[in-house]
């Protein structure tokens, strides 16, 4: 807390202790004033309660687009960030693609960086995407918008006979 002149007449302060995980907080003044004949005041009070600022809203980044050749395990680069707090959980979905579902399960939905392996391709076939996104929730339970990443999967190199 920072008061600004005390001795005047509508002195002002600011609380900007707070942030959103806090509760509120109490300060109570009083004011005694002097004539110029030297003679005071009863004392008066004034309670001001501060309240915390509204939970900010957390960010979900994806990671960069990624190109693996298939039979490749592929690691999803998720990132959160909380400007008034921490991360609290990670949500991945695989949202669409070109490529079969069921060759793009991850390791952990709910982990920060999971992984997966699709197999599904051979040296004749033309490559797939995958498109994955991910929401994360912060320490108040606000959520993040949505943001996805698209992982390519290219076929292997043709095996010499």
């Amino acid at each position: 807390m920072l008061a600004r002149n005390a001795s005047a007449q509508n002195p002002t302060f600011t609380d900007s202790s707070l942030t959103s995980n806090d509760g509120p907080v109490t300060h109570i003044f009083e004011l005694v004033v002097t004539d110029d004949d030297s003679a005071v005041s009863a004392a008066d009070s004034v309670t001001i309660t501060i309240t915390p600022p509204a939970n900010a809203v957390p960010t979900a980044e994806a990671g960069p687009a990624q190109g693996v050749v298939s039979g490749l395990q592929v690691a999803l680069a998720g990132l959160g960030t909380d400007d008034d707090g921490t991360i609290a959980s990670y949500a991945w979905t695989r949202t669409g693609g070109s490529g079969d579902a069921a060759n793009a399960v991850l390791s952990d939905a709910s982990a920060q960086n999971p992984t997966f392996t699709d197999s599904s391709l051979t040296s004749n076939d033309s490559a797939v995407t995958h498109i994955f996104e991910l929401v994360v929730t912060d320490d108040d339970g606000a959520t993040s918008a949505a943001d996805s990443v698209t992982i390519t999967i290219t076929p292997p190199a043709n095996a010499v006979p």
